[in-house]
């Protein structure tokens, strides 16, 4: 047979060039794009700003958003995530290609090419260090589990909208450090041990999902003495089992302490800027999430699980946005029945794992990552689903899909095994691949992006609102104040909805309605400055002069340095010669 002819180096070269090509001309469509969504904040001039201490104090002292854009927030904490490394990336990759959307696909494009060829060297290394998989075996199933890491519809969102390009970056690092530590378990190197060190500092700097490292490696040395054995000093392994397993995890503890020192003082920097060591999401534009509590989140866990679960497995009807409410009661078809389906799928994992020793390696790779999203208090109650969760935990994915094709090629006689094994995930890429093309068309331009998305959360404060601001771009105020009515509508105290109507009808003189959505933001936010300027613009417009005055000095008095202070002092030395 071919395959068994070529030697295992030309295999892997083989397979690194068709996942590739095959990942560049699935996504190739996407570098046409336009910037949607977050780009749209995340990606500009802000982003060409000199390197100096001003700037790293910023960075370093602040929330990403804060950090990343101190021109719009420039007050308080503005999310719960602190990633100051990957500020500093966006702003390299900006130096070097500017703000022309097209580059950035193209980059983006390129750095989730190189994560799936990572993905593929990690896990064909993984299978043979591990277990005890031949080299020609665990190079399909490696390749295979690549390519569906590489193109599954649920990429998509990680790949095509540029804002999501964390996750390969991330992704590269925390399985930079796995290579190192398994390396350093090969052959006890410290070199390779003070590598993983280093790797894990910039990657729990770069994005916070790289802190599931403290459990995945453990789990990995763990793999690893399971087929190899560990005989501490002065102690045969044929030893008391209590005696050798108890050496294990002191010394696998032990290990870990650097790694620990290195979470701990990513928490501490995180507290000084946030002022928090987790958090919560919260937004005046979601007053309601205030009421969630951790029983909230735990109840809603089954179904999440589930549904993530039936997205990898069969990925219909993707978006970027999903309807998915909390579970707030633990009846049977919300909590009871999703629970007894997870519980006999975990069953199902577990003895799976004890027969198919790959499947424990997916298995840790499509758990261990997905943990912290399964926090919902961190989201929105509008963003408890997003696809790109889901990017790392793919790699796990793959390698079960592999597992599961090749387990059942291998009823077929030895002839036919394996060729049928890669006739048949040829097929299963082939319509993923398809899948994938046509999903990455919703990420053209925002009018796709929001229409699309409207169609699958019709009742979403967060689509509306952009709904809204594209009318408004288009001029057609009308249909804005629509989009802005049914925001109020869901939740009357949403500030961008009041904000925006008040502007919108601003704009058509209508400044006694403004006024009093003006009014209704600063009675739900007082501590905030803008809310003050904005209602004393209003009331100057209907010639409210004291009213105009009491609000602008407000503005002044909460935000004495601010970037617009001289001006609101400008208009108050107007306001009172006006008198």
């Amino acid at each position: 047979m071919k395959l068994k002819l070529m030697g295992i180096d030309n295999i892997r070269g083989y397979m690194t060039a068709v996942l590739a090509v095959l990942t560049v001309a699935v996504y190739v469509d996407s570098i046409s794009g336009s910037f949607v969504y977050d780009d749209l904040t995340v990606i500009g001039p802000h982003l060409g700003a000199n390197w100096n201490s001003s700037t790293l104090a910023t960075v370093f002292g602040r929330d990403f958003w804060s950090g990343l854009r101190p021109d719009k927030f420039h007050g308080g904490v503005n999310s719960i995530y602190y990633r100051p490394l990957f500020n500093f990336y966006l702003m390299l990759i900006y130096r070097i290609i500017g703000d022309h959307a097209d580059r950035w696909h193209l980059f983006t494009v390129v750095m989730h090419t190189l994560a799936v060829l990572v993905v593929f060297r990690i896990i064909d290394h993984s299978l043979g260090s591990l277990f005890s998989i031949d080299g020609g075996r665990r190079c399909l199933l490696a390749g295979i589990a690549a390519a569906v890491f590489a193109i599954h519809p649920l990429q998509s969102e990680s790949v095509a909208w540029i804002s999501a390009i964390g996750n390969p970056s991330s992704t590269i690092l925390i399985l930079g450090v796995v290579y190192f530590y398994l390396k350093y378990l090969e052959r006890s190197e410290l070199k390779q041990y003070l590598l993983a060190v280093a790797v894990f500092l910039v990657a729990v700097l770069w994005k916070e999902n790289a802190l599931t490292l403290i459990l995945i490696l453990p789990a990995y040395e763990l793999l690893w003495h399971y087929r190899h054995g560990y005989q501490p000093e002065g102690a045969s392994r044929e030893g008391s089992g209590i005696t050798y397993k108890y050496n294990l995890v002191s010394r696998s503890i032990v290990r870990m302490l650097p790694f620990a020192a290195v979470a701990i003082g990513y928490f501490i920097l995180r507290f000084i800027a946030l002022g928090t060591l987790v958090g919560r999401y919260q937004s005046f534009n979601f007053p309601d999430d205030s009421s969630l509590t951790i029983a909230d989140n735990l109840l809603t866990l089954p179904v999440l699980i589930n549904r993530y679960a039936g997205m990898m497995l069969a990925p219909l009807g993707l978006s970027s946005f999903y309807t998915f409410p909390y579970v707030r009661f633990a009846t049977i078809g919300s909590f009871w029945s999703p629970f007894v389906v997870v519980a006999f799928a975990t069953a199902i994992l577990a003895v799976g794992c004890r027969k198919w020793p790959e499947l424990r390696l997916a298995t840790l790779w499509m758990v261990l990552p997905l943990l912290p999203h399964l926090n919902t208090l961190g989201h929105s109650s509008e963003e408890l689903i997003q696809d790109h969760y889901l990017y790392l935990p793919l790699m796990g994915y793959g390698l079960l899909a592999a597992s599961v094709l090749g387990r059942l090629c291998l009823r077929l006689s030895p002839a036919f095994a394996r060729r049928a094994m890669t006739t048949l995930a040829a097929i299963l890429i082939a319509v993923l691949g398809v899948m994938t093309a046509q999903h990455n068309r919703l990420w053209q331009n925002q009018n796709l992006l929001w229409a699309e998305a409207a169609a699958h959360a019709p009742r979403s404060r967060i689509i509306h609102l952009e709904l809204g601001e594209l009318a408004e771009l288009r001029n057609d105020l009308e249909l804005a104040e629509h989009e802005y009515h049914v925001v109020l509508a869901i939740n009357g105290e949403v500030l961008d909805g009041l904000n925006n109507l008040a502007f919108v009808e601003a704009k058509q003189n209508r400044w006694a309605e403004a006024t009093e959505n003006f009014e209704h933001i600063v009675l739900l936010s007082p501590e905030k400055p803008l809310a003050h300027f904005n209602l004393a613009i209003s009331y100057s417009a209907e010639k409210r002069y004291d009213e105009a005055q009491r609000e602008l000095q407000t503005a002044v008095d909460l935000d004495p340095s601010g970037p617009r202070a001289l001006e609101w002092r400008r208009r108050l030395d107007n306001l009172r010669q006006r008198k």
